[in-house]
């Protein structure tokens, strides 16, 4: 089962990339405490040779993303990937360069873009990327106004909601 874990931040910068890593950091840590009762202190953090973050011997998957407001963590059973993005422009140039495609809506360009980065995070190939013959599951997550949230799994087994928990 793949669970999309929420935290808010409250942050000025949001550039600021060691304030989103300590929150994405409490978050991993309570997400794999309420799904499957460990610490995650007890495993040490390694990276793939593509750079996706895993802990060695643990029983689980995990991956993290961040966007204004919020940071998510993807917490599963098997590979995954996620991303979250403010809905915003984004210009069609960079669309057709990265995802192929561009519509007239924000919303709906923000949400394929979340597509594209989880996917390629999933791969852990990051972006760019190329379309590749795996196989893997997607879903939209629709629980925050104004945000685009999307996971990418090896199973298709998805929680139907967010769990939305307080960063303080």
């Amino acid at each position: 089962m793949t669970t999309v874990y929420v935290a808010k931040i409250a942050c000025q910068n949001e550039r600021d990339r060691k304030a989103y890593a300590e929150v994405a950091r409490q978050l991993l840590k309570e997400a794999v405490k309420r799904e499957y009762s460990l610490d995650i202190s007890a495993y040490v953090e390694k990276k793939s040779e593509n750079g996706k973050p895993y802990l060695v011997g643990a029983p689980f998957h995990f991956n993290l993303s961040h966007s204004k407001d919020y940071v998510v963590c993807a917490l599963s059973d098997c590979d995954v990937g996620v991303d979250i993005e403010k809905v915003r422009p984004i210009s069609e140039g960079v669309m057709r360069r990265f995802v192929g495609t561009c519509t007239e809506s924000d919303e709906a360009n923000t949400r394929l873009w979340t597509r594209y980065e989880a996917i390629g995070k999933f791969l852990g190939v990051g972006i760019p990327y190329k379309t590749t013959s795996d196989v893997y599951f997607v879903k939209e997550y629709f629980d925050l106004d104004g945000y685009a949230v999307t996971v990418c799994a090896e199973k298709d087994s998805f929680t139907e909601r967010l769990v939305i928990l307080s960063s303080e």
